[in-house]
């Protein structure tokens, strides 16, 4: 919904405000080519603890709507410990991500400063659940999480950089690959 102050009554107006020319060629390219680099995809975003059962029901009908497309799912809060996932997580896990065989990346945030775990889904295949979570380093540094899609080589490149000074941390946590 729209927070007291917006002046928008419907998205026409927004984008009158803030679209860029260079999103709406990226956009037009991207659906022209069915995709990024060709490939089609499907990015869901759930809330932090999605309570409502209708909330996963849904996602989970538009990955199965949408199955022939790679999914990635963004949230607030999935992992815990580098190694676990949180109650919030193991709701989405189970009610969305696990039986849906098109979702390869999930990315979130909240806990820890950076952590990557690879969970199974029920075909056998990797779930990449990557945290991000900058909020307690220095606000100066401008830290950002980006990546960089190659699909001729079959991989993701994730870089960590802080924008104030454009230096990249290269530790294994910040600088790394998804196959």
């Amino acid at each position: 919904g729209q927070s007291e102050g917006d002046e928008w009554t419907d998205l026409e107006g927004y984008k009158e405000e803030f679209e860029s020319p260079l999103w709406a060629r990226m956009g037009e390219l991207a659906r022209r080519l069915g995709g990024h680099g060709g490939m089609d995809f499907i990015i869901l975003h759930l809330a932090y603890n999605p309570y409502d059962t209708g909330a996963r029901t849904w996602a989970a009908g538009l990955l199965s709507a949408y199955a022939s497309r790679k999914a990635i799912i963004s949230t607030h809060a999935f992992l815990n410990e580098p190694t676990a996932i949180t109650w919030e997580g193991q709701k989405i896990w189970d009610d969305v991500v696990k039986a849906h065989d098109n979702v390869f990346l999930l990315v979130c945030g909240h806990n820890l400063r950076e952590a990557t775990l690879v969970m199974t889904n029920n075909f056998g295949h990797p779930v990449h659940t990557i945290m991000a979570n900058y909020q307690y380093d220095n606000p100066q540094t401008g830290l950002l999480r980006y990546y960089k899609f190659i699909p001729t080589q079959n991989k993701i490149e994730a870089y960590t950089l802080a924008t104030e000074t454009l230096a990249f941390e290269v530790d294994a946590a910040s600088r790394f690959d998804i196959p």
